[in-house]
């Protein structure tokens, strides 16, 4: 079959699905996915650099210490949607995120699977922010053993990776959906020195 054959095969199974509300775009999304959406396409957006942090947070040590902060409940910025940010400054030595949800762990099988939160990393030195953005993405995954809830990467994601700069900005969103409902939590951005403890 030759790349020709190959992209009308393509084109043929969209048009063909088009009446059925397959393609992406129809204006069959509800309000709630219209938001996930919304978190979700500023999570890694090279505007989210130019937005004014939240919060600054200084990272001086190296061996074992944390610089975090946690978000309000509602938080969001014009050109980074729905994103919590903080930038953390003057890290010594090679940090690992260590971010993650931001309050009380959800306690059912429900709450929790409907449960999301997503991070972007970006760096900066010499006053020049670096093109590279890692994002990654967590979902709610209930133990029935334990009756509790942790959070896992979703399929294709990988933690964030251990940096060194002059600022490390983290970008963050925590979320809930249920019933067609979105629901922002709050998300806790942190940072660690990768020395041994």
């Amino acid at each position: 079959m030759t790349i020709r054959h190959v992209i009308t095969a393509v084109y043929s199974m969209l048009f063909l699905a088009a009446p059925m509300g397959c393609i992406a775009g129809g204006g069959d999304e509800s309000p709630a996915d219209e938001a996930i959406d919304e978190a979700q396409s500023a999570i890694g957006e090279s505007t989210c650099k130019g937005v004014t942090a939240d919060a600054t947070r200084a990272q001086t040590g190296f061996v074992c210490t944390n610089a975090n902060s946690t978000s309000p409940t509602t938080y969001t910025h014009v050109g980074c949607a729905s994103e919590y940010v903080v930038d953390f400054t003057g890290p010594n030595g090679l940090q690992t995120n260590i971010s993650g949800w931001g309050e009380a762990r959800p306690t059912t099988s429900t709450t929790c699977t409907d449960s999301h939160f997503e991070l972007g990393q970006y760096t900066k030195n010499s006053g020049v922010w670096s093109p590279t953005i890692s994002v990654t993405k967590f979902h709610g995954s209930w133990n029935s053993t334990t009756s509790t809830c942790s959070f896992v990467l979703d399929s294709g994601f990988s933690a964030l990776p251990s940096v060194t700069a002059d600022t490390i900005r983290l970008t963050g969103s925590a979320y809930s959906v249920s019933g067609g409902v979105t629901t922002q939590h709050k998300i806790l951005l942190a940072l660690r020195g990768f020395g041994a403890c």
